[in-house]
């Protein structure tokens, strides 16, 4: 029994020896750009979520009584799988809009947090919702910033 198995580990030994090197350099890539494919497994996430999303959006839409908002709802649903596609589909330009969509949250984030601050101005520590929101203003434009650059 040992014998065919050493005969089978012999003849499989190139593909083994193959699988060992690409494991090898899948394993020196992760380690060298982990926040790289830490995005991509982010965005290829999210793309599945959306199409699940969209899916299930879509067939509520079809079940539901209402007829006057039935349009709305396909086409908040085909927009949802579209996008889903798109993001699956080319997923490096998928990291690169939803890094820019982010940034852009917490820019607008961070302008309402600074407008209520000075709402909540007479109250005991509103001057940390600013710094919040001052905080936040200066990370959105640093993310915008870095993303012109690339």
């Amino acid at each position: 029994m040992r014998t065919q198995e050493r005969k089978r580990n012999q003849q499989n030994s190139g593909l083994i020896l193959t699988m060992g090197i690409i494991m090898l350099m899948l394993g020196i890539i992760a380690l060298t750009s982990p926040c790289f494919l830490t995005s991509i497994a982010v965005e290829l996430m999210y793309a599945w979520l959306l199409l699940i999303y969209g899916i299930v959006q879509f067939i509520y839409a079809l079940k539901s009584g209402n007829r006057g908002r039935i349009l709305f709802k396909l086409l908040f649903s085909i927009i949802s799988i579209v996008a889903a596609i798109f993001l699956l589909v080319y997923p490096l330009a998928g990291v690169f809009t939803l890094t820019l969509v982010l940034g852009f949250y917490i820019f607008l984030d961070g302008v309402f947090r600074v407008v209520r601050a000075f709402q909540l101005r007479p109250l005991p520590k509103w001057d940390w919702i600013l710094f919040n929101g001052i905080v936040s203003i200066i990370l959105g434009i640093l993310i915008w910033s870095q993303m012109a650059n690339k």
